[in-house]
């Protein structure tokens, strides 16, 4: 990454996921002017943004954008979801928020990994849109299991003063199991510890929560579900 890239705080994550990012449109003006004279001027950054310009493409294609009154949106609700899920816990919501990430997830899979999948391919590798009703904030997840790394890519939605992000996986209604305390609103890497890795399975899903400083003084999440999602095999 160059001087001039420093100077403009780019989120973490590598080049990969920045590439990603710019072809989205999801960094800020003046970044996404940066890695446009990166792409002028870098031959390897720009194959990556070739790659991925060429991976979501399809997202796009047959859609128009529109404004819709929000009695769309609750008839829609309504069609896909039912009745609104009983109860008010942090987790017996889960599954209205799982599914307004299924969506995503499927279009996410077949316009990002299909392109570069291997039919001979044994390693692992799953993926999850995060998302939740009443929630800015978005991530796409990719687990490979290979190296026991999460890559978090972060979409949409900005930190809190004086609250953390803390990731979880879980398993059905099992009680979650933290994955640590994620930097607020930019693109990580998380590196899963060995003994945590089998949870990391297409069972599963994955949660941020906002915490405390620090994470969660309990072991489980404390704070409001920022996004959710079911982790799929890609």
């Amino acid at each position: 990454m160059s001087d001039t890239e420093l100077d403009h705080d780019f989120p973490e994550g590598g080049d990969d996921i920045l590439a990603a990012e710019f072809v989205l449109g999801a960094l800020p003006t003046d970044q996404q002017a940066v890695l446009a004279h990166r792409v002028e001027t870098d031959t390897a950054f720009a194959q990556l943004v070739a790659e991925w310009e060429e991976r979501l493409s399809p997202m796009a294609e047959g859609f128009v954008p529109a404004d819709l009154p929000p009695a769309v949106k609750r008839a829609l609700d309504l069609r896909m979801f039912g009745a609104p899920v009983a109860g008010t816990g942090l987790w017996s919501r889960l599954a209205l928020w799982r599914g307004l990430a299924v969506a995503a997830t499927a279009a996410f899979l077949l316009a990002v990994m299909m392109p570069i999948l291997q039919p001979a391919q044994s390693t692992a590798h799953l993926a999850a849109s995060l998302t939740a009703e009443g929630s800015s904030v978005t991530y796409l997840v990719l687990y490979d299991s290979a190296t026991g790394s999460v890559s978090l890519a972060h979409m949409t939605g900005d930190p809190v003063e004086g609250r953390d992000f803390q990731l979880w996986v879980a398993h059905g209604s099992e009680a979650p199991v933290s994955l640590g305390v994620i930097p607020a609103g930019v693109s990580t890497r998380v590196e899963i510890a060995d003994q945590l890795r089998a949870l990391m399975t297409n069972a599963a899903h994955m949660a941020i929560s906002l915490e405390p400083p620090g994470g969660s003084p309990t072991g489980q999440p404390t704070g409001p579900v920022l996004a959710v999602g079911d982790l799929l095999d890609i």
